[in-house]
């Protein structure tokens, strides 16, 4: 019975990183939507580690950054991967150990996580490549001239991505429990 329990763990935490990997493969191809199959990819991390334990979940995100960092082209990517499984598994343990009443304080950990990794990774990214190559091709013509205007424009869409990430990932955290209670309660197998 024990092998039998160990063969599904492992399966499933197959399943998972495959999945997560394939998600990476992805950001790198359709690179208009690299965000979205990246943070997918942290999220299924996340959903592992809160139904399987956090063994399983550190050990299936471990393997696909470790494939994401072999396959990928775009190494930035799987960086930009990590510190989403970062931010998800912290999203977790504040989840964990911090009741209703504390929601507060657990959102003000979570922001300074987030701004602690949205700094570093502005700053690794200047250092390495420079300011102009963080500007160009992406930004209005008038953003290009004005750095005050330049950091005020980075610093509201960077809280609005923080939002929607935090908040995206509590509804599919939520979606993904009612789909796997449905898959249970018909007969059907779970992944």
């Amino acid at each position: 019975m024990y092998m039998f329990l160990k063969s599904g763990r492992v399966s499933y935490g197959g399943m998972i990183t495959a999945a997560m990997v394939v998600l990476l493969y992805l950001s790198c191809v359709f690179e208009n939507c690299s965000l979205f199959c990246l943070a997918a990819a942290a999220f299924l991390g996340g959903v592992t580690t809160w139904q399987r334990g956090w063994k399983d979940g550190l050990l299936v995100s471990a393997a696909a950054g470790v494939l994401g960092a072999v396959l990928l082209p775009n190494k930035w990517y799987v960086l930009t991967y990590a510190a989403f499984v970062l931010y998800v598994f912290a999203w977790e343990c504040l989840e964990h150990f911090f009741s209703k009443k504390q929601r507060m304080l657990a959102w003000i950990l979570k922001g300074i996580l987030y701004h602690v990794l949205l700094i570093s990774a502005v700053c690794s990214y200047v250092y390495v490549f420079g300011f102009q190559q963080l500007v160009q091709g992406f930004l209005l013509t008038v953003l290009q001239h004005s750095k005050i205007l330049f950091g005020l424009a980075a610093v509201l869409l960077a809280e609005v991505v923080w939002i929607v990430f935090d908040r995206a990932y509590a509804v599919f955290r939520i979606k993904w429990s009612q789909w796997m209670h449905r898959a249970g309660a018909d007969g059907s197998s779970r992944l």
